[in-house]
């Protein structure tokens, strides 16, 4: 009965130790890099859709401008932004602002004269850094784990 070394049959070198190092396939490496470009794609694209989710953004001097004549319904103020709504369908992201704050001690009181009903905000960091750094960071390396187990 011949050993397994004698069973296989010889490579195109002449021995029986197995496929020489360049002669592997090359395809599982080249698929992990297709589906890390996919991936890194994709990751790009949602973060397209949160940064620029429809919501216009104005000067501030054209804010108050709108709050003045009217146009402005409800106002969000954070610590560095302010989002508002401006009079129309409340579904329709077209009637939706932003404006970068700007220390005004007036503001609240010009707001309330206008009628404009106002919610404060306390604006989380951790959300936006977890979907922006944590869990592309995670993805990348489930994706480099998967190509060194099939290398």
């Amino acid at each position: 009965m011949p050993t397994t070394e004698e069973a296989r049959p010889p490579n195109p070198s002449g021995d029986r130790r197995g496929p020489r190092p360049e002669a592997r396939d090359r395809r599982p490496v080249i698929g992990g890099l297709w589906v890390l470009f996919a991936l890194l794609l994709v990751m790009a694209l949602v973060q397209g859709l949160f940064v620029s989710s429809g919501i216009r953004t104005v000067s501030y001097s054209e804010f108050k401008a709108m709050v003045r004549s009217g146009g402005v319904e409800e106002v969000v103020i954070g610590t560095d932004r302010i989002r508002g709504t401006v009079a129309g369908d409340p579904a329709d992201l077209s009637g939706r602002i932003t404006v970068i704050r700007v220390q005004d001690p007036s503001l609240v009181k010009k707001l309330e004269q206008y009628g404009v009903r106002i919610t404060g905000e306390r604006e989380s960091l951790w959300g936006p850094a977890l979907l922006i750094w944590v869990v592309p960071f995670l993805l990348l390396l489930v994706v480099m784990a998967a190509m060194f187990r099939q290398v």
